[in-house]
């Protein structure tokens, strides 16, 4: 038996996601690229589709080690922000 809880990671390089058949699938959970260099323009519409589909949801920063730390903290805790309250997993880095 699959002791393994699957999910997924979305991001810009992933559009038209079909997070209904993510979660028929299998698939109940899934993390958002939040930003690297900049926001990640799919990161919004991507959050509100996982809510609409029941799919829970958290947030991930892509570390850069060309762009300064602190610049890369605040881009993601500002751009976290905007995710409102459906933002179910604790945020990580890559």
């Amino acid at each position: 038996m699959n002791n393994y809880l699957l999910g997924s990671d979305v991001s810009f390089w992933n559009q038209g996601v079909d997070f209904n058949k993510m979660l028929s699938g299998g698939m109940p959970y899934c993390y958002g690229k939040v930003s690297q260099q900049s926001a990640d323009s799919t990161y919004i519409l991507n959050r509100l589709a996982a809510k609409k589909a029941g799919v829970l949801f958290g947030g991930y920063h892509y570390l850069d080690f060309r762009v300064n730390e602190l610049t890369q903290a605040k881009l993601f805790t500002d751009t976290m922000a905007l995710a409102g309250d459906y933002v179910i997993y604790p945020p990580f880095l890559i």
